[in-house]
């Protein structure tokens, strides 16, 4: 795992186009690195929770993955509080779950039935075993 500090930023990828959206980045302060930063199971375009961090400085601890992307497995603020990373809804679903060993699960604990389209993009993306 390996941790970077930086300031949070939001850009608007794929403008006007049908894949449109936000993706939150890092701008580390250490170095004139940039990732695209994303919650594990998740894809990195309109994630609320990290486009709500725009404009603070943190730390996160996670991995960074190739082409730029760094998934975020935790965050601690400036000041070393750490930030509670929200569960994750499914679009469609609307149930919390939560990725445990690699497999989707429902809060309750059981294994979640999760839309095909979804299914098929995030065994494609490699994020979460199915």
């Amino acid at each position: 795992m390996e941790t970077i500090r930086g300031k949070i930023t939001v850009d608007v990828i794929d403008d006007g186009s049908k894949s449109q959206g936000e993706v939150a980045f890092i701008n580390c302060d250490d170095s004139k690195n940039r990732y695209a930063i994303y919650r594990a199971g998740m894809l990195p375009q309109n994630d609320a929770f990290l486009c709500s961090l725009a404009g603070t400085t943190v730390v996160l601890h996670g991995n960074i993955e190739e082409k730029g992307y760094f998934c975020v497995e935790a965050i601690t603020s400036e000041n070393g509080e750490e930030i509670p990373i929200p569960a994750m809804t499914l679009p469609g679903l609307g149930k919390s779950i939560f990725i445990d060993n690699g497999t989707a699960k429902e809060e309750c604990g059981k294994k979640t039935r999760i839309p095909r389209k979804l299914k098929k993009l995030l065994k494609k993306q490699k994020k979460i075993k199915l």
